[in-house]
């Protein structure tokens, strides 16, 4: 079996980055930077500016890439919640606001904002070691992640791992297209 090491990410990362985002999030942060932009916009451009900022839920300060002989395999990105967490803000758009109400509902947690894979590199416990990374960040309150109700592999995963639903919130998609209906909170005490 090949070693697994993680590292923080770089900008070198990047290529591989947008395209584990777009696994983790099944298509959604392209489509949220798309609905939000104006038509014509590089929403790769927009993702990668938003990768430089460290206040955002991409940033690389907050990433953390699993490599297996060299070759990026995962990443994980970790947020820390305040306790309180500031209220979601009047004009947040429609399509953020189930997933920034759920996170509101776990204060002092550490949000694990994406996490996944790639294909090639399943089954040899990246993940495993990902979610490890998650633990050794975890909050005052635990560790929250939210995944899509469709999505019965990854929940039965986090179950395994100790997560239990907190709650649930109806999906704007804007023209997403996924059979998925609800963002299921999951929260590890």
């Amino acid at each position: 079996m090949s070693d697994i090491n993680l590292r923080p990410a770089q900008t070198d990362d990047i290529p591989q980055l947008l395209e584990l985002l777009d696994i983790a999030s099944y298509g959604f942060v392209n489509h949220i930077f798309a609905a939000l932009s104006e038509p014509g916009t590089d929403v790769d451009g927009v993702v990668v500016a938003r990768m430089a900022d460290n206040s955002s839920h991409l940033a690389l300060s907050k990433t953390t890439i699993a490599e297996v002989d060299g070759q990026v395999a995962g990443f994980i990105v970790l947020e820390p919640q305040p306790d309180p967490v500031d209220p979601v803000v009047e004009d947040t758009p429609a399509i953020l606001r189930p997933l920034l109400e759920l996170e509101s509902l776990a204060p002092g947690t550490t949000v694990v904002s994406f996490v996944a894979t790639f294909p090639a590199m399943r089954g040899r416990g990246v993940g495993k070691i990902l979610m490890q990374q998650a633990e050794k960040s975890r909050g005052s309150n635990g560790i929250c992640l939210t995944v899509h109700d469709q999505n019965n592999g990854a929940r039965k995963l986090y179950e395994r791992l100790g997560f239990q639903e907190a709650a649930r919130r109806a999906i704007v998609k804007k023209g997403w297209d996924s059979p998925a209906s609800e963002w299921v909170l999951m929260i590890k005490p």
